[in-house]
């Protein structure tokens, strides 16, 4: 499933972002699962690694994901 590109009034990133975080709060991803790489994320959905990363540094500046020493973005686990 890919983020809603057509949607030109949102910035790229922000598409990104929009879709990891309907995934979490949905629950499609598991806490403590692993998100794609930045370059893997970035292929996939057919944009710059520069804007996957932003996405993935808002989605980790509130909270929704983590990034360790080996810069994974993992999904944190709440208990």
């Amino acid at each position: 499933m890919k983020p809603e590109l057509d949607n030109q009034s949102v910035h790229r990133y922000m598409r990104v972002y929009n879709y990891y975080k309907q995934l979490i709060l949905s629950q499609q991803l598991a806490p403590g699962s692993r998100l794609p790489s930045i370059r893997r994320c970035a292929a996939e959905l057919q944009m710059s690694r520069t804007t996957v990363e932003t996405a993935y540094m808002v989605l980790a500046a509130e909270g929704y994901i983590v990034c360790n020493v080996l810069h994974l973005f993992l999904l944190p686990s709440f208990s």
